[in-house]
């Protein structure tokens, strides 16, 4: 029979080991709800296994995580012959009166395609994204045409874009499965294009900027990606890290700040790292469609303002909260399991304006260059009339260098209508979109019949 000393022995060892179990337990169940739950998703980019994901196909305004579907479309665009990483791009008068973020460079000021998309990634400049979308589309709402074309092309069925920077629009809006879909993308279509995302700080003239990633400066393995921030939806990230080398890509929106995006980001990154495959969950390319959409979610009075709940309807939603009495951990003590101290000496990117040699379809380097395009922006310009002022307007005609129309969407833009369903989401609110018909999608291939310059698969759909 077992001594008393002996059993009182193990029965305190016994208590010990299951306090500092559940003390590791709360930890990670701190960890895990500490954040606002906005929608989230983890996969592995190199065979698009989902990791981990929550409410990945509700939509979600996008901020400036809008800038990578500007950066693809503009990257489709020089490899379909378009332009070039040499063409100009002009600042406009409308870009000299986008808010912050924003380089502030004045009216005519003239970079190179490549400059720009530097300048996106790194300080967010809203004024170089809407100069960007006029310079390579004609005008931004011809852009934002390409750029829905080419997310339906891809599989983006929860996406629909009206601008090139991501300041708000209700119109605007994307999900944590369709920008994972994009990162995917840009990362298996461009790999050349790779350091775009990854530039810690660039320099022009004698200003200094820093990227906005803090990942980049303080999460061991980030390979970079990009940030966002809007009231409507919050603080988010796109964010990639080589981890045990395995290349993953975290989505993670909707958060308060940027401390606990980036927190929350390294958090799901690092717990991912130690999975090979969720068995609950299909491949990326495999998702299935959702019925009805779910509206956007407006996190303003959450974020900007007095909190409506709409986060914390969320958070509640994973029913461990609602069977411990969670002591959640301090950001400090989360932040000391996954970062390191900052000590980035990585030397700045010079970059300057001009310099732009390159095809300049829309005449933006003649001598008087028009400041207004015709509205739809399709094509070449043949005729330009001057105004009082000495205004420019370009009537611009058919061209190649606009991918064609499905019959639909020419039908529907003749009398004014966006070609794309409407779909009534589960408020009764009528949401554009719909559910497309492109999943299961096949997985992007570098050597794609897309890749060849001319072909009809290049076009858009």
């Amino acid at each position: 029979m077992p001594r008393p000393a002996s059993m009182a022995a193990s029965l305190t060892a016994f208590v010990r080991h299951a306090k500092l179990a559940l003390a590791a337990a709360f930890l990670w169940l701190s960890a895990a709800l500490a954040a606002s739950a906005g929608p989230h998703l983890v996969v592995d980019a190199a065979t698009g296994e989902v990791l981990t994901a929550s409410h990945a196909t509700d939509r979600w305004y996008p901020a400036s995580l809008t800038k990578l579907m500007t950066t693809y479309t503009v990257l489709r665009e020089i490899r379909r012959g378009a332009i070039t990483l040499q063409s100009p791009v002009r600042i406009s008068a409308k870009a000299t009166e986008e808010p912050p973020s924003k380089m502030g460079f004045p009216w005519k000021t003239v970079l190179t395609v490549e400059t720009a998309l530097k300048i996106l990634m790194v300080k967010s400049a809203n004024d170089v994204a809407t100069a960007l979308g006029e310079s390579v589309g004609g005008s931004e709402k011809a852009f934002a045409r390409l750029m829905n074309a080419y997310a339906r092309e891809i599989g983006m069925v929860d996406s629909h874009w009206v601008n090139a920077h991501g300041l708000h629009d209700a119109n605007q809006y994307s999900s944590a499965h369709d920008l994972a879909l994009l990162a995917l993308r840009l990362k298996t279509e461009f790999p050349e294009q790779a350091g775009l995302f990854n530039i810690h700080a660039i320099r022009i003239e004698n200003k200094l900027f820093r990227n906005h990633n803090g990942l980049l400066r303080r999460f061991a393995g980030t390979t970079g990606m990009k940030t966002g921030f809007i009231c409507a939806g919050g603080v988010s990230i796109v964010a990639s890290a080589n981890i045990k080398n395995r290349e993953l890509v975290a989505v993670v929106l909707g958060h308060r700040s940027a401390k606990e995006r980036n927190l929350r980001a390294a958090e799901l990154l690092t717990a991912a790292s130690r999975r090979i495959r969720a068995s609950d969950l299909p491949n990326l390319y495999e998702w299935p469609a959702t019925g009805v959409p779910v509206a956007p979610r407006d996190i303003s009075a959450a974020v900007c303002g007095r909190s409506d709940g709409s986060l914390e309807k969320l958070e509640t939603e994973d029913a461990a909260a609602e069977y411990f009495p969670i002591r959640r951990a301090t950001h400090e003590e989360r932040e000391a399991l996954y970062f390191s101290e900052e000590t980035d000496k990585t030397e700045p990117l010079q970059l300057a304006t001009g310099n732009a040699t390159g095809p300049d379809p829309f005449g933006l380097l003649i001598d008087r260059p028009p400041v207004v395009l015709a509205e739809e922006g399709d094509g070449a310009l043949q005729k330009r009339f001057e105004l009082a002022g000495g205004t420019m307007v370009a009537i611009p005609a058919a061209s190649p260098l606009q991918p064609e129309l499905p019959a639909a969407a020419v039908v529907a833009e003749s009398s004014g209508e966006e070609a794309e369903p409407e779909t009534l989401s589960p408020t009764g609110k009528v949401v554009l979109g719909g559910v497309a018909s492109a999943i299961p999608l096949p997985r992007p291939d570098a050597k794609s019949s897309a890749e060849t310059a001319g072909k009809p698969a290049d076009q858009g759909n």
